[in-house]
């Protein structure tokens, strides 16, 4: 499949936070420019916005399964579909399914470390999940933007400011 076009470099010094309605976010009439490059968008990405208290990140010392569980069933949480450039989102999509298996791994090493009665393979497979969940929190909003729900709000991160601009003034 590939990458049809090449992503050239996103300056930082272009990504803002900006907070939208979430009414806004839902209608049709979000401007069509991809929210992570500010070119013209070409397809649509879904995007969950979640609540997330400050307490639920010592989650992750858990090994980030139940921080994600959380996320996923008890805390309030909103879909978007948001504008993107194609190889923006495969980049992101190829990002997700990395991380993905490396929860995978970790699964299968915690399983049988726990069939062998291994401490080692328990440890390590703890390790592997919580290297994992660090790298959702913090590789993948390289690849595309945050999403943080708050009430009637969402705090979207690392959007660029020319999509910004055009998501405040729409």
């Amino acid at each position: 499949m590939g990458m049809p076009e090449p992503p050239g470099a996103i300056d930082p010094r272009d990504l803002v936070t900006v907070t939208v309605p979430t009414a806004k976010l839902l209608s049709p009439s979000v401007p069509q420019i991809c929210v992570k490059t500010g070119m013209k968008a070409q397809c649509l990405l879904p995007t969950v916005a979640t609540t997330t208290p400050r307490w639920a990140w010592v989650l992750i010392l858990l090994g980030g399964w139940p921080l994600f569980a959380a996320r996923q069933w008890l805390f309030p949480r909103q879909v978007f579909t948001l504008p993107a450039r194609t190889f923006v989102a495969q980049r992101y999509q190829l990002a997700q399914k990395g991380l993905l298996g490396c929860f995978v791994v970790a699964g299968v090493v915690l399983l049988a470390g726990i069939v062998t009665l291994s401490p080692s393979g328990i440890v390590g497979g703890w390790f592997v999940a919580v290297v994992a969940t660090g790298g959702w929190l913090l590789i993948l909003p390289r690849y595309w933007v945050t999403a943080e729900l708050d009430g009637k709000v969402v705090h979207l991160g690392a959007v660029h400011r020319i999509a910004a601009t055009a998501l405040e003034r729409s």
